[in-house]
């Protein structure tokens, strides 16, 4: 392929990629202009009065046009055999962040990141079909009893 070639191929990518970089300019523009258009309808309803002078009660908040779903995801850290209690203290404060009560789903969350050693040792629970409604505390509390130190090792 002569320098030319090249050259002619290069200039036809760099088109390309102008035209993907415009594009993606006019999303991010558009975008902008939602979360303004947003926040600036937000922002009228929190102030806004009806024509009695009364405060309105419940602000219009527009819907997503992207469909996005705002939620957090927590990050669970892997089991910590040596303190059980100190690993559960910590996901638990993440899963209060991601505002998730639901004892399956802090089940599923909490299964998720569980040594091969701490599986083995819930299995018998987490095989129960239909599980029980408190499988969350009953997976907790025999985590905590297997792996944990008992009152008698810490003195």
């Amino acid at each position: 392929m002569s320098d030319a070639e090249r050259a002619d191929q290069a200039e036809a990518r760099l088109a390309e990629l102008t035209g993907e970089l415009e594009t993606m300019r006019r999303e991010m523009d558009a975008l902008r202009n939602g979360n303004a258009q947003r926040n600036n309808i937000n922002n009228a309803n929190n102030g806004a009065i009806n024509a009695n002078n009364v405060p309105a009660q419940q602000p219009i908040v527009p819907q997503d046009p992207f469909g996005h779903v705002n939620a957090y995801a927590p990050k669970i850290a892997p089991f910590m055999a040596k303190d059980p209690v100190l690993g559960y203290i910590r996901a638990e404060s993440s899963l209060r962040t991601a505002r998730i009560t639901s004892g399956a789903t802090k089940l599923d969350y909490l299964v998720q990141p569980l040594s091969e050693a701490a599986l083995v040792a819930v299995r018998d629970i987490l095989m129960l079909n239909p599980q029980p409604a408190d499988a969350y505390q009953q997976v907790r509390d025999r985590l905590i009893s297997t792996f944990g130190t008992s009152d008698e090792q810490t003195l």
